[in-house]
């Protein structure tokens, strides 16, 4: 997601500052802003999946400092922030899934306190509610596709008969699951449906191609940029949440091919 600004800013003949993402999560949060005003000056900041207990972001507030975060804050105070619809995305995963015969889904989810991560929970457990089926949400510690494997291999084995679909954060983690399956010998996707999040080059070029959730990094980007120079300008700005698209794939797709779905 982190690329969306990065080329707004350049298309708008900005200059970026990037501070690491570990400064939000310091103890001492005055010490962190003191070192980036120590480089070159800088207007406002964009914070990218702010965690609930960042604590650069009321500093920043205290300073005057212009502040627009990519997903939603869950800390205090409320600042503006723009943040593709991931729950419109996974309503229409797991309503695809339901369409190509999936019936026992299961989220592979994370450990993180972050917008992203309450949005896709919740919006699994409502759509299943409104199926008629009991959510299953396992967390992962991280997003990594080694961390995924090992949940998955756990879980597909304990659950043999219990599971017919995973549903992911990220598809670096899809393709944790991919090799889980793998190495129990499930046939993705008879035996198993896999769709994570992202729409990234590993889910295209996965075998077989992973069906994702394209979050249109370029227009959340493009949002947050101008979001923050309003806000700069001293405009009042409301938040935004960014359209999402599906992009489907043989991973998930068990009926013939249609015209609509994504190569």
């Amino acid at each position: 997601m982190a690329e969306g600004p990065r080329r707004a800013f350049q298309r708008r003949g900005r200059r970026r500052l990037r501070i690491p993402h570990r400064f939000g999560q310091d103890a001492r949060p005055a010490r962190a802003i003191s070192e980036t005003r120590s480089r070159p000056t800088f207007d406002g900041i964009i914070v990218l999946d702010p965690l609930a207990r960042n604590r650069l972001i009321p500093q920043l507030i205290d300073m005057q400092i212009p502040v627009v975060t990519v997903g939603r804050y869950l800390g205090r105070p409320n600042v503006p922030w723009v943040d593709a619809d991931i729950a419109a995305g996974i309503r229409r995963v797991l309503r695809h899934l339901r369409t190509e015969r999936f019936q026992r889904p299961v989220l592979l989810s994370v450990d993180l306190e972050i917008a992203f991560v309450q949005d896709l929970e919740s919006a699994f457990v409502d759509e299943l509610a409104h199926q008629g089926c009991d959510p299953v949400i396992v967390r992962a510690a991280d997003l990594s596709e080694v961390e995924a494997y090992e949940k998955a291999t756990q879980f597909l084995s304990a659950w043999p008969d219990a599971v017919d679909a995973v549903v992911t954060a990220s598809d670096r983690q899809a393709i944790g699951v991919l090799r889980a399956a793998r190495r129990l010998g499930l046939h993705v996707p008879a035996d198993l449906g896999i769709a994570g999040q992202g729409d990234t080059v590993i889910a295209r070029n996965s075998q077989p191609a992973l069906t994702s959730v394209h979050a249109r990094p370029k227009d959340v980007g493009a949002a947050a940029v101008r979001m923050l120079l309003e806000l700069i300008s001293g405009q009042v700005i409301d938040s935004v949440k960014t359209p999402v698209d599906l992009a489907i794939r043989e991973s998930t797709r068990r009926r013939p091919r249609l015209a609509h779905d994504a190569p």
